[in-house]
């Protein structure tokens, strides 16, 4: 038999996963999203890198007077729904202590990796060369990683 105690409590522990609910749900919802750096390979029009890519970091013209542009790209950290839903669901069958653990884990899942590349076009602005370096700090806020 359910009290107004025990009714009180069930509505409390309700209350709290549900302001609980929300810090691993939003994480895994958040980042960016991937860039699909296939598109990347020899003689590929500058046209349809910039579709997919969008608009680079930088445009310069080298002293072979070739145009070069410049992406940073961050890999990592994409958002996922079904993480996001199972981080709900298991929030509210857990009426919210999931939050000590799913926290962490999408704080580790977080990870980001950070990288230049720098893409050279030839005379028809299709793509010649390419240079792709990691980046050790992030471009955001100059850090160490």
């Amino acid at each position: 038999m359910i009290t107004k105690k025990h009714s009180a409590w069930i509505c409390t522990l309700l209350c709290l996963s549900t302001v609980l609910n929300g810090c691993a749900v939003g994480m895994a919802l958040s980042g960016k999203q991937r860039k699909y750096t296939t598109v990347l390979v020899n003689g590929a029009p500058r046209s349809i890198i910039l579709a997919e890519l969008g608009d680079p970091n930088s445009t310069i013209k080298n002293n072979n007077d070739e145009l070069v542009d410049t992406w940073i790209i961050t890999k990592g950290n994409e958002p996922d729904a079904l993480r996001a839903l199972l981080h709900g669901a298991l929030d509210v069958s857990t009426f919210g202590l999931w939050e000590i653990v799913g926290t962490p884990l999408e704080m580790i899942a977080a990870h980001e990796d950070h990288y230049a590349y720098v893409v050279t076009y030839d005379n028809k602005e299709c793509l010649k060369g390419m240079k792709v370096e990691r980046l050790k700090s992030s471009p955001k806020t100059g850090k160490e990683e």
